[in-house]
């Protein structure tokens, strides 16, 4: 069974999050001879390619925050965003994240 998770792009107006994509392989075959950091997305492995909590906050931290702190402070905007969530496990609770 080959599993791949790809979270959601977020997006408002013309700027949209680099997707993350959840596979298995530390080091996928079809990224040999590419540069993680030249990728179109955020890749990320987990033994079942499943969302779990360190990926989310990893996600969350390394590669959420920053892109909409960088889009809002370009267009001269409040740091004030929102994230809209369920209630799936892999998901931590606000203060994890704050």
């Amino acid at each position: 069974k080959n599993h791949c998770f790809m979270l959601r792009q977020c997006y408002w107006g013309s700027h949209k999050v680099k997707l993350a994509v959840i596979g298995k392989a530390k080091k996928p075959r079809c990224f040999k001879g590419t540069e993680k950091t030249n990728m179109p997305v955020t890749y990320f492995n987990q033994k079942k390619a499943w969302m779990d909590t360190t990926i989310f906050k990893t996600w969350f931290h390394e590669n959420f925050v920053p892109q909409v702190r960088e889009h809002l402070r370009s267009k001269g905007l409040p740091e004030k965003a929102i994230l809209l969530l369920d209630n799936a496990p892999s998901h931590p609770n606000e203060a994890a994240v704050c």
